[in-house]
């Protein structure tokens, strides 16, 4: 005997999510991005600008780590780029 099943979310309570539960989701979901986004912002600007020229260079320099092998060419210019981005500041 086949059995069929529906794939339907169920909340701790054991029943099935409703559309006020999904909304509720969202919303959370969108109050917490707001809010990172916000504090990221924040930090930003709080942040000494050599620091983050710095940061910004290391994460550079990581991405043309990671592209070293596929295309050489690309992370010489990324290493590059990194270089003049430290000079900026």
């Amino acid at each position: 005997m086949t059995t069929v099943t529906h794939s339907r979310r169920i909340l701790k309570t054991g029943r099935p999510l409703g559309l006020l539960d999904v909304l509720s989701k969202i919303a959370e979901n969108a109050r917490t991005a707001a809010s990172t986004f916000i504090v990221s912002l924040f930090r930003a600007r709080t942040i000494a600008p050599a620091t983050r020229l710095a940061e910004e260079a290391a994460a550079l320099r990581r991405l043309a780590d990671m592209q070293r092998d596929r295309c050489p060419g690309f992370a010489s210019d990324l290493y590059a780029a990194a270089d003049r981005h430290e000079l900026i500041g």
